[in-house]
């Protein structure tokens, strides 16, 4: 199946995620077909994507997301965003902790949002806020 090519494609690129434009060019498909078959992927935990600006061209750079026994999700990132880790947060040993974005399994929405909104007005954020309490 197309979808577990692309997901072990993904997971192959650990620590520093691949770029979805990548993805569709290696295994020559076309970038609909691939953008589709990635949302899926996004909505069912499996990845994490964020905007990335190639030359004039944005892409996504995902992420694959892999879950331990325990069910505590492991992000493989080398190179997180400025945003994603406080600093009130000690980092173990090189391993980087990126579980307080998620809620119920569900990553915080400001990850990959293009939406032009404020924390104080975001329907999405509040949404997510919510099933953490």
């Amino acid at each position: 199946m197309l979808e577990n090519v692309i997901l072990d494609l993904i997971a192959s690129e650990e620590g520093t995620g691949i770029r979805q434009s990548d993805i569709w060019k290696q295994i020559g498909i076309d970038s609909r077909t691939c953008s589709r078959i990635i949302t899926r992927l996004e909505d069912k935990g499996l990845i994490i994507r964020e905007w990335e600006t190639v030359g004039n061209t944005r892409t996504y750079r995902v992420w694959f997301v892999s879950k331990k026994e325990d069910d505590k999700v492991e992000v493989e990132r080398l190179i997180p965003s400025e945003k994603a880790v406080p600093e009130e947060r000690p980092i173990l040993s090189g391993a980087k902790d990126y579980t307080f974005l998620l809620a119920n399994d569900t990553l915080a929405p400001c990850m990959n949002c293009n939406d032009k909104c404020t924390p104080e007005t975001c329907i999405k954020l509040t949404e997510w806020i919510n099933l953490l309490l």
